[in-house]
C-alpha cells in the first residue's frame, strides 16, 4: 500500500469584533478612553497590554499605545492590533483676568493698580518691562509693559498676557482758559485776554504761526488769522500749544426801514419788523442776526 502524507495548517485568525478605544486623544483631567478588547474567530481571549508590556493603561501626559494580542491556538494563528492614543496637558484659562486699572497717566498722578488675576492651574508671576529683578510697577516716564505669566508645568499648559502702559509728562492745566471769538470787529482791533496757567507758568501768544509775531496791529475785513497760546515743555512737563482761527469783520447797526450807507456801501431797505438791524460785513457779503444773508452791495 502507498502512504500519503498531508499537512493541515492553522487557519488565519480574524477579528469578529474589532478592538477599539472610545477616543484616542484627551486631556489629563478628562475621563480616560474605554477599552473594547474585541473578539476573534478562534474565540481565544484577547490580551491587552500598553506601551511596552504594561497591564494597566498609562494615564500620564504623552503618547501611548494599546496592543491587542491573541496567541496562536491549535487551529488558529495568532493576531495582533495596535492603537495609539495621546494624553495632553490640561488647557489653562484665566479664571480672573489680570491687567491694570488704567494704561495711561502722568507721572505725578496716581499710577494704575496691578490686578494679578488668577489661572485655573498654577500661580501668576508678574514681570515688569521683561525684567524679573523689578518688584514694583515702573512709574518713570515712557512706554512700559506688565506681563502676567503662568509657567507651563508637567500637567498643564502655561498662560501669558501682556499689558502696555504709558507714563506721560505732567500736563499743564488752564486756570483761565483761552477765549477767542470766531470774528473780530476791525474797529475793536485784536485784543484777546491772555489765558492763565498754574502760578509761575509763562504763557506765550503769537499770531499766524510766527513765534516772533507777538502783535497784530491791523486786521482787514475778510482777513483770516490765527493766534497760538503756548507753554514751553521740559523734562517734566509736556509742551502746550493751542491755536485758534478768527476772521476780520465790520459790524454796524442800520435802520431796517430806510436805505443807508455803511462801510462805504449803499444798504437797501431791509424791511425787517424791528427798530434796528445789526449787520456783520465780511469780504463776501453781510449777515444779520435774524439770521439773513445778503450779497455785498456795491459802493
Amino acid at each position: 500500500p502507498k502512504t500519503l502524507k498531508f499537512v493541515i495548517s492553522r487557519a488565519a485568525n480574524g477579528w469578529t469584533t474589532e478592538p477599539s478605544l472610545t477616543k484616542t486623544t484627551w486631556e489629563l483631567s478628562d475621563d480616560p478612553a474605554t477599552v473594547n478588547a474585541g473578539a476573534v474567530l478562534s474565540e481565544t481571549a484577547v490580551v491587552v497590554t500598553y506601551d511596552e508590556g504594561l497591564t494597566e493603561m498609562p494615564l500620564t501626559v504623552g503618547d501611548h499605545t494599546a496592543v491587542f494580542t491573541v496567541e496562536e491556538s491549535q487551529n488558529y494563528l495568532g493576531i495582533e492590533k495596535t492603537i495609539g492614543y495621546k494624553i495632553s496637558k490640561n488647557t489653562n484659562v484665566w479664571t480672573s483676568e489680570p491687567g491694570l486699572t488704567k494704561t495711561t497717566w502722568a507721572f505725578d498722578e496716581e499710577p494704575g493698580e496691578v490686578v494679578d488675576g488668577e489661572a485655573k492651574y498654577g500661580d501668576v508671576d508678574v514681570i515688569y518691562d521683561d525684567d524679573r529683578s523689578l518688584v514694583n510697577l515702573p512709574t518713570d516716564r515712557g512706554e512700559h509693559t506688565v506681563k502676567f505669566v503662568v509657567a507651563e508645568a508637567d500637567t498643564y499648559m502655561g498662560l501669558e498676557k501682556v499689558v502696555n502702559y504709558t507714563v506721560t509728562k505732567k500736563q499743564h492745566k488752564w486756570t483761565v482758559p483761552p477765549k477767542v471769538p470766531a470774528t473780530v470787529n476791525i474797529e475793536d482791533g485784536v485784543n484777546f485776554p491772555m489765558p492763565v496757567a498754574e502760578p509761575g507758568v509763562e504763557v506765550e501768544a503769537y499770531f499766524d504761526g510766527d513765534p516772533e509775531k507777538t502783535e497784530l496791529t491791523e486786521i482787514a475785513v475778510g482777513e483770516t488769522h490765527t493766534v497760538t497760546y503756548a507753554i514751553e515743555g521740559d523734562d517734566d512737563w509736556d509742551m502746550v500749544k493751542q491755536t485758534f482761527t478768527f476772521k476780520g469783520v465790520y459790524k454796524a447797526i442800520v435802520d431796517p426801514e430806510n436805505p443807508s450807507t455803511v462801510f462805504g456801501y449803499r444798504i437797501p431797505k431791509l424791511g425787517a419788523n424791528q427798530d434796528e438791524v445789526a449787520l456783520v460785513f465780511t469780504n463776501t457779503g453781510y449777515t444779520t442776526a435774524n439770521p439773513m444773508s445778503y450779497p455785498l452791495p456795491q459802493a
